[in-house]
């Protein structure tokens, strides 16, 4: 499963990185309101994109306990300690990352 916030920025991105059978759940649109979308990506591997208003507390609560408990994988591309923040930045927009950079103390 991949959350896409993101939009047209990282859309196809997040539609290759999908194994047979995955979902997409879309919950914003940062970079923008539309998309294009191979659809090849979309049937041969059986894709479901889901529409998602986010989540109220008791939602997100369940969620951190499923990424804490190892239950649901996130993946981290690097940790970052807050004085580098610009490093971090250029970084994520070069498209260098595989995954999220946490900015840290």
């Amino acid at each position: 499963m991949v959350l896409e916030s993101v939009g047209p920025a990282t859309f196809n991105q997040s539609m290759r990185s999908m194994e047979p059978g995955g979902r997409i759940a879309v919950c914003g649109a940062t970079s923008g309101p539309k998309v294009e979308i191979s659809m090849p990506y979309l049937f041969f591997k059986q894709i479901e994109i889901i529409g998602s208003t986010m989540f109220n507390h008791a939602e997100f609560l369940a969620v951190t306990e499923l990424v804490g408990s190892g239950r649901v994988r996130v993946m981290v591309d690097s940790v970052v300690p807050f004085e580098d923040l610009p490093v971090a930045l250029a970084r994520l927009d070069a498209g260098e990352q595989l995954g999220k950079v946490v900015i840290g103390r």
